[in-house]
Order: structure tokens, then sequence, then C-alpha cells
């Protein structure tokens, strides 16, 4: 009906039918010459038809092909004329453009041009001579009968709408019907355009498109997110409100004030409990909301669904006023964590667990606190590494820094921070020196390889980075402009319902196979270098016992005549390259011991013999082995995620954001912005005076405010008692 309707001449004023005709033309003509404007279409409409065009204006010179592509499109209309602009290949000179028939538009070369109308921009060659003219000779602005756009091909011509349709036609090969379609797309997207121009000026933080209205309304719903998780949701979700502050003067009413979430997803930790590698991360990150000034906290952990890498799995979230221990007893607590019958408290307090953070004393404390005093917390050496290179003014190198990290015995060690003593300035040498006290005390926050080995800790190929929080924090940054409820979905459709469904892709590629993707590729690559290895000469190997040390040698490749050797204890489970305490399976020496001490003991039937191997390389730990992956998985079906739906979702009125106080933006130098020059009241027509709508003061705008922005509205009565314990707090902060 609308193509009908665009159709229809009656439908369509003069402004319109040219409107829609340069839109036309600026869509479907490649390479064409700039429409004309409205007025001159209207022009070129009601001009007289018989009027002759003035030939004068072919032999000027031009500024610009600019300028000569207008001339030309001033007469496309005229007596059914149109012109487009062609480069054909195979011009000798890139100074020549031709302009041929609209007819015309699609040939691959000059030589195929039905219709005869024909001219040729070219450049003066003159060296201080940038001027554009039209060449005289084979200039021919007339059609010939085979072309479209000739006057005896024609229609009758009536009115000024029934013209507009034939040069539609005449510019575009399409039917009617086509071409009223074409005309309703486009008023139909200048609509949009129309709508979507007032919606922003209507939103107020451009990046997210959250609105005061639509911020404050989201809290509203918060309660029934939470019965809903808790009950049939597979989630578990507390939420923090403040019921009054008599210190800001807010009675108690009955009225809540958001103070923070938590939220664990049930199946997910139950399955990082029973097959997830124990490698637990913890960090926080600031939001850079309009509104809401909080941090949002994450718990990751680590499964192996693919060969290449493992993959970071979002356990639990929580929001916070600051990055405090209450936030990260809020991750432990939600996940439960501190309960001593949990299964996933029990896998952390594991000596092999490595359980990592940021490395601040707030998560150090809560830690402790959480799973006792005698598990060692590991610290990020990301973190390490980008404190000492700050404090290194000169003589930083990295290289140097990660020789220190990845020392497995005292003597690369010492010889590792030998070479940083000489290198690096005094307060990186300081700073690096502390680290390092604590690194291996007992007490302490172990950072480098050698520290994990001395405490039994297992990075599983890892640098000792929490390398999955600060992954998922990344893709997390646009999402920090996002309000809690917003973050929130995300976090459950976006997040946590993927990794489910990696979780169970993953578990259905394992059937018929013993070990997980990952800890099947280090081993297979452990087999294969197992073969070049040998035990004493070769060719007598010696009576292997399997609780003394055995030496097996290992040939350099690339053509290096000298040889490693390395002793290992089957039952210690030990080797001295240390490849089997880093990636928690077993390395080529050990699988070459094992193989010559199952040959020499000749228990296991040569058909059990690769599955025994698979399950001993990794000590049967079930984060390894394929079948305790997919019964987990099963289980994981059946306790997914919900997600609420919008039309049953319950509002409360009483439900408020966090009471807005004046707080000094982060980054910006409080004595220079109070110091600074207030500009001059700006008084408009009727004597107003300009306001900031932030902090209402006059001066400044909202984006020179040195406080955050507030949720309320200044002007609205029913937020006076908020505007009051602003302007309070206004008076404290200064």
């Amino acid at each position: 009906m609308e193509a009908q309707e665009a159709l229809n001449e009656e439908a369509l004023d003069d402004g319109q039918a040219a409107q829609i005709l340069a839109n036309l033309n600026g869509i479907d003509v490649e390479n064409q010459a700039p429409i004309n404007p409205i007025d001159d279409y209207m022009r070129d409409y009601m001009m007289d038809k018989n009027k002759p065009f003035d030939d004068k204006l072919l032999d000027g010179s031009f500024n610009s092909q600019a300028d000569v592509y207008e001339m030309f499109s001033l007469e496309s209309t005229k007596k059914d004329k149109g012109s487009v602009l062609r480069q054909f290949r195979g011009s000798r000179s890139a100074f020549k453009t031709h302009v041929v028939c609209v007819t015309d538009k699609d040939v691959g070369s000059l030589a195929d041009c039905k219709c005869s109308y024909s001219a040729v921009i070219k450049k003066k060659r003159k060296k201080d001579d940038n001027k554009y003219y039209i060449e005289e000779e084979g200039r021919n602005l007339k059609h010939n009968e085979n072309c479209v756009r000739n006057s005896a091909n024609c229609p009758g011509i009536r009115t000024v709408k029934s013209k507009f349709m034939q040069h539609v036609q005449a510019l575009h090969p399409l039917s009617l019907v086509t071409t009223g379609k074409q005309v309703a797309k486009i008023l139909a997207e200048k609509e949009k355009m129309i709508v979507r121009s007032k919606q922003a000026k209507v939103v107020l933080n451009k990046r997210n498109g959250n609105t005061k209205g639509a911020y404050r309304n989201s809290m509203k719903a918060v309660g029934y997110h939470k019965n809903f998780f808790n009950e049939e949701g597979n989630a578990k979700m507390d939420v923090r409100w403040r019921d009054g502050a008599p210190a800001h003067s807010l009675p108690r009413n009955g009225n809540k004030y958001f103070g923070g979430y938590q939220i664990c997803a049930t199946g997910i930790r139950n399955f990082v409990a029973a097959v997830g590698i124990p490698f637990f991360s913890f960090d926080a990150c600031f939001s850079k909301h309009l509104y809401y000034k909080g941090v949002y906290g994450n718990f990751v952990a680590l499964v192996d669904t693919k060969a290449d890498s493992l993959t970071n799995v979002p356990v639990a979230l929580t929001t916070d006023e600051s990055e405090q221990e209450s936030l990260y007893s809020d991750l432990f607590n939600v996940s439960e964590c501190n309960n001593a019958d949990s299964e996933l408290a029990k896998r952390m307090k594991e000596p092999v667990s490595c359980v990592i953070g940021d490395g601040s004393m707030q998560f150090l404390n809560t830690a402790r606190t959480t799973l006792g005093h005698q598990k060692s917390i590991a610290t990020c050496s990301l973190h390490v590494k980008e404190n000492a290179r700050k404090k290194c003014k000169t003589g930083w190198n990295e290289n140097y820094f990660w020789r220190l990290q990845q020392a497995r015995s005292r003597r690369e060690r010492d010889a590792a921070w030998a070479a940083i003593e000489r290198t690096f300035s005094p307060p990186a040498v300081n700073y690096l020196r502390e680290q390092l006290e604590y690194d291996l005390s007992n007490h302490g926050r172990p950072w480098t390889r050698f520290a994990h080995m001395q405490k039994e800790i297992c990075s599983f190929s890892r640098k000792g980075t929490n390398n999955p929080v600060e992954q998922v924090h990344s893709k997390q940054v646009p999402e920090r402009h996002d309000e809690p409820l917003t973050l929130l979905r995300t976090w459950v459709s976006e997040k946590v319902r993927d990794k489910e469904n990696v979780i169970l892709e993953a578990a259905d590629k394992l059937r018929g196979k013993i070990l997980t993707p990952w800890a099947g590729s280090i081993f297979e690559i452990n087999q294969d270098a197992m073969r070049t290895c040998r035990i004493g000469n070769g060719n007598v190997a010696p009576v292997i016992n399997p609780d003394a040390a055995v030496e097996v040698v290992e040939p350099k490749e690339n053509g290096d005549q000298r040889e490693s050797r390395h002793h290992v204890n089957l039952n210690a489970r030990t080797c001295t390259c240390t490849n089997w305490h880093f990636n928690g399976v077993a390395c080529c020496h050990a699988l070459k011991v094992w193989d010559v001490y199952q040959s020499q003991q000749n228990v296991i039937p040569v058909a059990e013999l690769g599955r025994r191997m698979r399950e001993w390389a990794v000590n049967s730990k079930p984060w390894f082995l394929a079948a305790k992956f997919i019964e987990a998985a099963e289980v994981l079906k059946t306790e997914r995620i919900k997600l609420t739906a919008d039309a049953n979702i319950e509002e409360d009125e009483q439900l408020f954001p966090p009471i807005c106080l004046a707080r000094l933006n982060r980054g910006r130098n409080v004595q220079e912005v109070a110091a600074a020059p207030r500009g001059r009241r700006r008084i408009n027509r009727i004597n107003r005076v300009r306001r900031c709508g932030n902090c209402n003061q006059p001066g400044h705008t909202r984006s020179k405010c040195r406080f955050n922005s507030v949720w309320f509205d200044w002007n609205d009565q029913n937020d006076d008692l908020f505007r009051e314990v602003y302007r309070r707090s206004i008076r404290r902060v200064q």
C-alpha cells in the first residue's frame, strides 16, 4: 500500500517529487554527477521546454571538476536529457573524464555506447593552471533515436508529477512497482532519521543511551530479578539495600536505596567444582557509567574445552561502591566458598590449586579468612611487572623481568636478579627486592615459577598472571558503561549462557576419548618427544626403582650436540625439567621412565597400555578426564541459568538508585578545579542564569563540572529530598 501511495501522483507535491528523485539518483547511479538542489530541479521542471541550451557555458573554463559536473547537472533533466560521468578503462590520460548518456551507464567501453550524447572533460596541462575545460572535438549533446531519453520515445507530458515519474524511469530502468517500493523505502528511512534525531536530544549518556528516567526505573525491577533467580533461575543472588540514612536526613519511610548485588551461576559453579581446572582468578574493575559510581567484581575459573588453550568461565559477579574487602567477600560468599562443606571450597584448598588475585591486601585478607591461612594465595605477576616498570626510570628491560619470573632453580633466579640489579634504576630494584621477599615467605604472595614449585602450586602453563579475569575485563570495557541491571542481563545472556553452550558442545565431541582437549594435546606432544629420550646408554636400560630418581637423557634439536639430563621420580611425580609441575601433565622424561618401568614389570596388557599411560600422565585428575567431563556436562544441562522475560517483570515503586552524594570526579586535580576561575554568567533573553545540569551551580556546564553526575531531576518536586541531600554533601566536600 505504501508503494502504491508513493506512485500516486496526487500523493506527492512538487518538492517531494524533486527530493525523491534526488535521493534515487544518489543511491542507484554509480559515478554520477552531483544531483541538483531542489530549487534547480523545480526550475528545470517549470521552464520553457523549447528554450535552447547556452553553448557559451561549454567553452568556458572551470576551477574544478565539481563545477563542470554542476553545469551538466543543470541540463540533466531539460528536454528529457540526462548525463552520467564515466572514466572508461584503457584511457591514456588520467586527466580525461567522459560524460555519456544515462542509457549507456552500464556499458564497458566508449565504443559500446548506444546514444550519441558525449563530452570529454580535461585538465589543462599548464604548470600553474589547474583549470578544467570541455573538449570541443567530439562534443555532442544531442540524443539519437536509440536513446530512451529521446522525446520521441517518451510518453506525453502533462504535469510536473507525471514528468517526474518519466524521469525516474528513464534514469533507473525499473518497473513502476519497483520504483514505488524504492520511493516508499526512502520515505521510511527519512522518517526513522527524524525519530532518531529527536531521541538523541533526550539521551544524556550518548555512549550507552541511558537517560535519568531509564536508570531510575531500572532499579524498580531488581527485587523481582532477585526472587526469580533464587527460585527458578538456577542462580543465587543477594541484593543490598539501604533503608534510609539518618546521617543524610533521609527518613525511614519504606524507601530502599540500591547498595549492590552479587550473583553466582549455580550450574557453572557445580561444574567447575567437579571438573574445572583448579585455577581461580579474582579481580575488580571500576564502572564508567554516567550515574552509577561503583566497582564490578568478577570470579573466573578455567575449563578444558579446546586443544589450543583453556577456556575462561565466569562464575560470579558483584557490584560494590569501592574495591574493599566487602567486594571480594561477596564473591566468596555468593559462590559458597565460605562453606567448609562446599565442593568448590574443597577444590580451592587443595595444594595444587591456584587462587590468584591482583596483589591487593583487600583480596589477600579476604582469601585467607575464607580459605584458611595455610593456603598460599598467588599474586598476578603481570601487576608486579607493571608496577616495576612505572618505578623504573631508566634501563627497563621486560625480558629480564620474565627471566626472573620463569626461573626454575636458585641458580637461574640469582643470575636473573643480578642482571636486574645491574640494569634497572634503584626504585624498581628496591620494589622487586621487596616483592621477592614476599614471594618466598611463609605467608607471602608467590608470583614466580620457583615459588609456585616450592609451595606446590600448579599454574597450568600460565606465567602466573591472572589472565582469565583480565581477559574478561578487557572484553567487558564497553559493558562498564551500563547500569547494574543491564550489566546483569548481559552477564547472564552473553557470558554464562554462551559458556554453557561451549561446555555442552565440547562434551559431545569428547565421547569415545580419554583425555580432555588441552590435556590430550600436551600428552601427544610429550609422547612424540618421548621417543627420542633414552635411559642409560640406550642399549640396556637399568632396573627402575619407582621410589628413586632415574636419569633421562634428551638430545637437543636443530643440530645441537649437547644433551640435557633430567631426573625423574615416578612415585613422587617430580622431574627436574619442571614441566610436569608447570603443566599438570607428565613430561616426556616421565613418560619414558614409566614406559620402560611397565615393560620391565609386564603387568598391564598391551591393549590397555595406551589408556593407562594417559590416565597416569594426568594422575587421574577429574578435570583432565573426558568421562568425568561428560558426566558433569549432563548435570549442567538440568542446571542452566535462566533469564527473566520482560513481559513478566514486576516493578517496586519504593526501590531507588544509590543516594546521590557529591563526589569529585576521578583523575582530576581537585585544587586546580577549585581554583579555576568560573565563567561569567550567561544571561539569555529572558534574564535566566544558565546552571550546571549536575550540581545546579552557575558558571559552568555539566561537561566541566568537578562533581559526578546525579540521577535525579533538579526541576522535579518529587526529588526535593534528594536535592537537599546532595546540596549538603557539596558543602562537606568543599
